[in-house]
């Protein structure tokens, strides 16, 4: 899929520098920057889903993003006793393998 962004200056030349560094389209690198932060995206919508009364809360802990990590963010203000995603694929692996539980 095709899409055309506008980037600050200073992101246009991080990107050209690090095409120079490392032979990667500036395409390449912004998709491998994006991947790596896709465990933290589908966290943050399946709270959305799970909760939809935290949309603008949640929508504004990604706009301001930084320095506190997303999964932070997201137990912030997660209701108490939200399970992440990561969670509780944690907690089923440990249920398969027969492992006690572990707080979070």
């Amino acid at each position: 899929m095709l899409h055309e962004i506008e980037l600050d200056d200073d992101t246009s030349e991080l990107l050209q520098q690090l095409n120079q560094l490392t032979g990667l389209t500036p395409a390449d690198l912004i998709i491998r920057q994006l991947s790596a932060h896709h465990a933290e995206g589908h966290e943050l919508l399946a709270l959305v889903a799970a909760h939809p009364e935290l949309h603008e809360r949640a929508a504004n802990l990604f706009q301001s993003y930084g320095p506190e990590p997303i999964f932070v963010g997201i137990k912030r203000i997660a209701p108490r006793g939200y399970l992440t995603l990561r969670e509780r694929f944690e907690h089923g692996m440990n249920e398969v393998m027969g492992k006690p539980r572990t707080a979070s």
